[in-house]
C-alpha cells in the first residue's frame, strides 16, 4: 500500500463554498463523502455565517469532519452592496492568507475545493502551492430543485409559505419569490401535475 493511501486519515481536504445555503448543500454532501473515504474533510466559511442553520447535526457524527470559520469583519459594513463586498473579500482573502501561513508546507492540505463562486479566492491557495479543484454547487443543488419542483406543485404555493421539495433538506424549501423569478412563471420538466 503507498504511503499516500496508508496516511489518508492524516490528509486533509479544504472545502470553500459559496456563502448561500444551496451552495452549501453539496459541499456539506461532499464532506460526507470525503470522510467516508478515511480523509479529513474541512467545510472553511466566514464567521458570519451561521454553522447551525446550514450544518446538519448529523454531520458531526462524522469524526474527520470539522468546521473553520474565517473572522467576518469587525466595523460595520459599508452601506453600498458593491463596497460591502470588497470588504467581505478581502476579509476572506486574509483570513485565508492567515490560516495557511500557520501551516508547515507538508501538513497543508492536500487540496482545496472551491465552489466555482469562490474562484476569486485561488490566488492564496496558488500561492501557498495547494492544489486547486473547482465544484460546481449551484449546477448541482440547482439540478436537484429543478426536477423537485413540479411534484412540490410550487405554483399552489402561497405568500410566505415554505414547500418543502422531496428528497431535499428542509432548508432548501422554495417560496412563492422563486415562482415570480422564473421566466413567466413557467415551471420545469413539462406538463405540470394534475
Amino acid at each position: 500500500m503507498s504511503s499516500s493511501v496508508a496516511n489518508a486519515a492524516e490528509a486533509e481536504i479544504w472545502i470553500v463554498p459559496f456563502f448561500g445555503k444551496r451552495h452549501m448543500f453539496p459541499c456539506i454532501e461532499l464532506c460526507k463523502q470525503i470522510t467516508s473515504r478515511n480523509y479529513k474533510s474541512t467545510l472553511i466559511i466566514p464567521s458570519h455565517v451561521s454553522t447551525t442553520s446550514i450544518t446538519p447535526s448529523s454531520l458531526y457524527q462524522y469524526p474527520l469532519f470539522e468546521i473553520t470559520e474565517i473572522p467576518s469583519p469587525s466595523q460595520p459594513l459599508p452601506s453600498s452592496p458593491s463596497h460591502h463586498h470588497v470588504v467581505m473579500h478581502s476579509q476572506m482573502l486574509q483570513g485565508l492568507r492567515n490560516l495557511l501561513s500557520t501551516w508547515e508546507p507538508e501538513s497543508r492540505p492536500v487540496c482545496v475545493v472551491i465552489g466555482v463562486m469562490m474562484g476569486w479566492t485561488a490566488d492564496v491557495f496558488k500561492n501557498f502551492e495547494v492544489p486547486i479543484v473547482g465544484f460546481f454547487t449551484s449546477d448541482a443543488c440547482s439540478a436537484a430543485v429543478e426536477c423537485a419542483m413540479p411534484q412540490a406543485r410550487i405554483q399552489d404555493v402561497k405568500p410566505g409559505e415554505a414547500r418543502l421539495l422531496l428528497g431535499l433538506p428542509k432548508d432548501i424549501a422554495l417560496f412563492e419569490s422563486d415562482l415570480k423569478r422564473r421566466p413567466h412563471g413557467s415551471l420545469p420538466g413539462g406538463p405540470q401535475p394534475l
